[in-house]
């Protein structure tokens, strides 16, 4: 199969972003992890999405302390996607997010 000049161009774009990200995550990198996520969740450049790859990044981006890859990881879980992780444990730790966004009390 002969890919177009576009979709050479976005295969080349994501080869170079995933291993630049790749690179950064393992060397613990909060953003580099949330965005090793993100390419992983959507799967551009790849025969389909890798969800338990992504979610996985994302665990750790969390852990980390980035707020996005906390984000992301609780929509993957919202929607199914999040794999066979504990959910209990995510949500103790980051329980206190939704204060930090709505105030006390809320």
């Amino acid at each position: 199969m002969k890919l177009k000049p576009d979709e050479v161009l976005s295969s080349f774009a994501f080869n170079f972003n995933l291993r630049r990200y790749s690179k950064g995550a393992e060397a613990g990198l909060p953003k580099a992890m949330y965005a090793l996520g993100c390419c992983l969740d959507e799967g551009s450049g790849l025969a389909a999405p890798d969800y338990p790859a992504a979610a996985d990044w994302y665990w750790r981006a969390a852990e980390a302390g980035d707020e996005n890859g906390a984000n992301n990881l609780s929509n993957m879980y919202t929607v199914g996607r999040g794999g066979a992780r504990q959910i209990m444990p995510f949500c103790q730790k980051f329980s206190g997010a939704r204060q930090i966004i709505t105030g006390p009390g809320r």
